[in-house]
C-alpha cells in the first residue's frame, strides 16, 4: 500500500517520506512531548529496519530519521546510523530528513544550532524545524561550521546535490 501511495503522490508531484527510521515500535514514549525516549530492542536486523530496506528497494525518495535513543543502534545524530546503516548498509541514496528538531522535547538538551549541525554532520540532508523562530540560529551555526570545517562543507554540498536531484526527478525544476 505504501508503494502505491508513493507512486500516486509522485504523479501529483508531491514528495513522500517514509518515517521514522529505524522505527518507533519499541520506544518508551513520544519524542515530541518527552525527553529520554529510548528503544532497547531495535538493531540493524530488526523487522522495522527490514521494512525500510523494502521501501528503499521499491524506490522511496525520502526517509525521516527518528530522534529516539537506540541502545543497539546509534541515533539520528550519529553518522553510524545515517551514513552507515541507512546509506551504506541499506543502500539508500535519496533524501534523509530529520524529525522535528525545534519543539521536540527529546532534543532540548542541545541548542537549535547544535541540533542542526549534529544532524547534518550525521548525514541528514534536511533539518525539519517546526518553530520558525529557531531557524535563523540553525542557519547561522551551519554556516559557521561550513566556513570552519571543509569536511562538513563537503557534506552540505552532497546534501544540496541530493535535494536538486530529487527535485529534477520529480520535475519540480528544469
Amino acid at each position: 500500500h505504501a508503494q502505491a501511495f508513493t507512486e500516486g503522490m509522485k504523479a501529483a508531484k508531491v514528495l513522500t517520506t517514509a518515517k521514522h527510521f529505524p522505527g518507533l515500535g519499541a520506544v518508551t514514549g513520544n519524542t515530541d512531548i518527552s525527553a529520554g525516549v529510548r528503544d532497547d530492542q531495535t538493531n540493524s536486523n530488526s523487522e522495522s529496519v527490514q521494512i525500510f530496506k523494502d521501501l528503499i528497494s521499491s524506490g522511496t525518495p525520502s526517509i525521516m530519521t527518528a530522534t529516539a535513543i537506540y541502545d543497539k543502534i546509534p541515533g539520528a545524530f550519529s553518522s553510524k546510523m545515517v551514513d552507515g546503516l541507512l546509506r551504506k548498509q541499506l543502500g539508500f541514496d535519496g533524501l534523509v530528513i530529520t524529525d522535528d528538531l525545534s519543539n521536540a522535547v527529546q532534543v532540548q538538551s542541545w541548542t537549535p544550532g547544535q541540533r542542526a549541525v549534529l544532524a547534518l554532520s550525521a548525514g541528514n540532508d534536511l533539518v525539519l524545524a517546526n518553530e520558525p523562530t529557531q531557524i535563523p540560529e540553525m542557519i547561522s551555526e551551519v554556516l559557521q561550521k561550513v566556513k570552519a570545517d571543509p569536511d562538513f562543507a563537503k557534506k552540505i554540498s552532497q546534501s544540496a546535490t541530493r535535494v536538486i536531484k530529487v527535485k529534477e526527478e520529480m520535475k519540480l525544476v528544469e
